[in-house]
């Protein structure tokens, strides 16, 4: 009983308790699904013009709900995701108002302005798979039934899946270069390492790339690999740049 006291009282400092930390994580959880559940209402009206603009790169080629309850679960799988990258702002504001209170001012600074550039970058990696990887996709993977003796037939919950894994995969790519800002600045990684790794650097992007491409053809690997690389040299120029001093630069002051 007196430990249970000592964890929801708050502390002689004036920090937060264990459970206030609870409450406001709680607080930010349920904002995150109400903004996410309105957004899901809004996209729902939109949800024929999103399976339009999601088809569009097959070309015709139609595709097939087996079951009488399908065409409604497809309907709503896309209100959902639409929901989830229209109300990704605000579930992503309430992350940052729960962790940037324990965050120092600089810290604070930095995830602020890291932020919009994580937005668009994350934005750009969804336009790159969508107008780049997923025609290239689909144009090799219904190549092998041009002979006129397989007939594709496309089911919509899977090629949804696909799609959406395909965006996904793309836009936490694209994320490299902040991620890789974010381990400069906490002192894991500076520019000189970064240079002496960069063909197991490249290699890897290669290795990702082929794995995470829905094709074997080295087309479509290179199409994923080369912006990976790109990517990656862009992240040495950035830690280079913004990276923190080091501790000769700045040796900290001796206590008296």
């Amino acid at each position: 009983m007196g430990l249970l006291k000592k964890v929801v009282q708050p502390t002689p400092d004036g920090d937060m308790s264990v459970i206030d930390h609870l409450d406001e994580l709680r607080t930010r959880i349920i904002i995150s699904i109400v903004a996410w559940a309105c957004a899901a209402g809004l996209v729902w009206y939109l949800t024929p013009d999103m399976l339009r603009w999601m088809v569009y790169p097959l070309h015709g080629t139609k595709l097939y709900a087996p079951g009488l309850q399908d065409a409604f679960m497809i309907y709503l799988k896309l209100a959902l995701i639409g929901g989830g990258f229209l109300a990704g702002p605000v579930v992503l504001w309430q992350l940052i108002l729960f962790v940037v209170p324990a965050l120092t001012s600089r810290e604070r600074r930095a995830v602020l302005s890291i932020v919009p550039f994580g937005i668009i970058l994350f934005v750009t990696g969804v336009a790159f798979s969508y107008f780049l990887v997923l025609p290239t996709a689909i144009r090799f993977l219904l190549s092998f039934t041009g002979a006129g003796t397989i007939e594709p037939m496309l089911m919509v919950d899977k090629y949804l899946s696909f799609v959406s894994t395909l965006a996904l995969m793309c836009g936490v790519i694209f994320q490299m270069p902040l991620i890789i800002l974010a381990l400069g600045f906490i002192g894991l990684v500076n520019a000189k390492l970064l240079s002496d790794y960069r063909r197991f650097a490249w290699f890897g992007c290669f290795l990702l790339s082929a794995v995470m491409t829905p094709t074997p053809d080295a087309f479509t690997m290179c199409i994923v690999a080369f912006p990976m690389v790109l990517l990656y040299e862009v992240s040495i120029i950035l830690v280079k740049i913004f990276n923190r001093p080091s501790r000769e630069q700045n040796p900290p002051s001796e206590e008296i």
